[in-house]
């Protein structure tokens, strides 16, 4: 996975280099040249499950969510269309992604406020 994004991140630079190189230096900055599945498996895998165990609940829950937003996603993506039930599904999936993410996750090097 690191290979891709260090892959995908010389592209972009390389396309523009007046782009802001510092942002890309982080962890932040390099998660936005992560594809969904990438990140699912990144979040779910052993290293990194505790860090967002407490806001995502279980590992079956965030794969599902996962999974309704990659079918939503792709079907936009590779202009199929869109039926009723992918649509709400997707969006739900949205909204538990939003309301998971504003209890905030924390990572270990991260100081409390």
């Amino acid at each position: 996975m690191i290979q891709k994004i260090e892959e995908r991140l010389r592209l972009t630079i390389k396309k523009d280099p007046s782009a802001d190189h510092e942002r890309y230096n982080g962890l932040v900055g390099r998660l936005e040249f992560c594809d969904l599945r990438e990140l699912q498996d990144a979040m779910l895998g052993k290293a990194c499950w505790g860090l967002f165990e407490q806001s995502f609940g279980t590992k079956e829950l965030l794969q599902s969510r996962f999974g309704k937003l990659a079918d939503l996603r792709n079907a936009i993506r590779h202009s199929r269309g869109v039926d009723e039930v992918t649509y709400k599904e997707g969006e739900a999936a949205v909204i538990w992604f939003e309301r998971s993410l504003s209890k905030r996750v924390r990572l270990p090097h991260q100081s409390s406020k």
